[in-house]
Order: C-alpha cells, then sequence, then structure tokens
C-alpha cells in the first residue's frame, strides 16, 4: 500500500565541492535578481527537540534525545529569519514562514499551532526584534492520522502538502522556496520529491537537514547535490548558517548573528537554576567545532569571533567530537 501511493524518486545525485559557488547553488535568474524567498519548516526535531518521546515503540514526533522535549534549538529563530531576509531589497517585507508538519489534522484541537504557542511566539518576537513585526508562522499544513498509522508516508504526506502550497501562488508572485527539516521523520525524502518536481521549474534552491538520532554523536553525512541544487545536512544553526553563507542564501553578517544568537540561547540554558543537563558538554562542543569550522573556511567574515567569550563553559579545546568535551567536561 505504501508503496503504490508513492512514485519513485528519480534524480541525478552527486557530491557537493568543497566550496560551491553560491550562484549554482542559488540559480539566480538570468537578470541576476533574486525572488523573495518562502522559508518552509518542519517543526518537531527541526525548530523544537521531540524528546525522543515513543509510544508503543513509535516516536510522537522525532528521535532527537540529545535536547529535552520541547526545547528550542539554540538560534534556530534567527536563522529563519535570516533565510526569510535574503535578497530583499528596500522596504521588502520577508515572507511569513511555512510549515509542512507530520501533526495529524484530525489532532488539531491538541496539537494545532495558534498565534500563543511558543513556537509561534518565538517567531514572532524575533521578527519584531528585528524590525519585522508581521513576520512569523504563516500557512501551516498538516498530516493526517493515516500517516501516523502507516509511518512510511510521512514525506510523501509533506510533498503534497508542498504542492498544495506552490497552488494558492499565482504566476509571477510564485517565491523561490527553501526547505529546513530533520532526518528524523522522512523530510529527507519529501525534500528529494521538492527537489525532483518538474513542475518546480528548479524554485526550490537546497533542503538543510538537522541531524537528528536517538544515540548520542551522530554522523552527519555528506552535503550532495540533487539534480544540480544542494541538499546539506547539520547539526548546529551556526554550522547551517555558515553552509547557507557559502550556497548565496544568506548574507555574512546575518550568518554572524545567527552564530551569536546560538551561543547565547546555549549559554542562557547552562545557567538556567537547578537544571543539570548531562548533554550540556556534547552541545558546547558540536557549536564550538561548527563556530571554529566557520572562522577556517571564511576568516574574513568570522576569523574574529571569539570562543573564549562565546563559550562559557571550560571545553578542552583540543576536544574534537562531543563525547571527547564530555569526558573532559
Amino acid at each position: 500500500l505504501v508503496e503504490a501511493l508513492q512514485p519513485p524518486i528519480q534524480a541525478r545525485i552527486g557530491p557537493m565541492a568543497a566550496h560551491p559557488s553560491p550562484s549554482q547553488a542559488h540559480g539566480l535568474p538570468g537578470d541576476g535578481t533574486v525572488r523573495r524567498m518562502q522559508v518552509i519548516i518542519d517543526v518537531d526535531d527541526t525548530v523544537k527537540s521531540s524528546g525522543g518521546v515513543t509510544l508503543a515503540g513509535v516516536p510522537l514526533g522525532g528521535v532527537d534525545t540529545q535536547y529535552k522535549r520541547g526545547t528550542f534549538y539554540p538560534g534556530v529563530f534567527r536563522f529563519m529569519l535570516a533565510l526569510s531576509k535574503n535578497g530583499l531589497d528596500g522596504e521588502m517585507q520577508p515572507r511569513r514562514l511555512a510549515v509542512l508538519t507530520a501533526r495529524a489534522q484530525e489532532f488539531k484541537f491538541a496539537l494545532q499551532l495558534k498565534p500563543t504557542d511558543k513556537v509561534c511566539k518565538g517567531f514572532s518576537l524575533t521578527g519584531t526584534e528585528d524590525g519585522f513585526p508581521d513576520w512569523g508562522i504563516g500557512s501551516v499544513l498538516y498530516g493526517s492520522v493515516r500517516e501516523w498509522v502507516l509511518q512510511d508516508l510521512k514525506g510523501w504526506r509533506k510533498y503534497e502538502n508542498f504542492k498544495l502550497l506552490r497552488a494558492s501562488f499565482r504566476g509571477d508572485s510564485e517565491p523561490d522556496y527553501v526547505f529546513v527539516g530533520d532526518t528524523g521523520e522522512l523530510d529527507k525524502e519529501a525534500g528529494m520529491r521538492m527537489l525532483t518536481d518538474r513542475n518546480a521549474q528548479g524554485r526550490v534552491k537546497a533542503i538543510f537537514m538537522h541531524v537528528v538520532s536517538f544515540t548520542p554523536d551522530p554522523q552527519v553525512p555528506s552535503d550532495l547535490y540533487i539534480n544540480g541544487k544542494p541538499l546539506v545536512y547539520f547539526r548546529t544553526y551556526a554550522g547551517a548558517a555558515l553552509k547557507a553563507v557559502q550556497l548565496g542564501l544568506m548574507s555574512p553578517p546575518e550568518a554572524r548573528m545567527v552564530i551569536i544568537q546560538a551561543c547565547k540561547d546555549l549559554k542562557r540554558a547552562a545557567a538556567t537554576p537547578g537544571v543539570a543537563d548531562p548533554n550540556m558538554p556534547s552541545k558546547w562542543a558540536e557549536l564550538e567545532r561548527d563556530i571554529k569550522t566557520a572562522m577556517q573556511e571564511l576568516p574574513e567574515e568570522f576569523g574574529d569571533l571569539s570562543l573564549a567569550e562565546l563559550s562559557p563553559l571550560p571545553l578542552n579545546r583540543a576536544a574534537t567530537s562531543p563525547k571527547a568535551a564530555a569526558a573532559a567536561f
């Protein structure tokens, strides 16, 4: 049944160069202009952690166990705004985010993303602080109970909802798209279907996949080109910001703000009174690793960042992995 409902994905897949060309990755129109970006997001394990909670062996929203259930990932709100602002001219306003979620439509009474939801309030506050009070969550397209029963249909459902989102635009008003999801619940399949959709006419500029796992220190897959467009993986939003800059999807100043905000968010979590987090050393190790990569690969933009000022924890600077950092902490 699942195979019958999902047509096979046909794609040209190839490795990504160490430093991809921004114009190649972004797919600029012939006149060099940039369309106003529509950022599409997943929620669970992309914006906030599912905690890896399961019911009868079935994940309730995702697989991430590094962060506690409901915790927002450091820098996530700033990252989504920075992507949405890319290419804006003059008085242009960033598009509100579109959400593709596996949450069942039938359970909206309990799972609906309302303006009072912490997710919506987090994005709205970030936009307001940056001078865009109308920015935040826009369209939300839900899944159904069927995908909760047949888990393998989640990627297909999100892709079908992407087509509904595209249909809401008319003619020249259709924007370019970037999808930010995670590796926990078939977002990669949804992203690959977006990138290989001939009717999208190259409007999907990139797919960002947040790497999550039930187990600690998961391996981050190599970035790929799918039909000439990038599918990139990341563990922290600082790392995602670096890749966005390299792909021409974010300016270096905006990426710097994502990095600094990610550090502020994690500092705030580390300073929470009475809360002991055994995963805090691994979180800082991964964030530091991505910041060091940014400093090394783009020294003119990020070389002056100070890890000593950004990180509050006395981690072993020689540690190269979250496991090593945790052992040294």
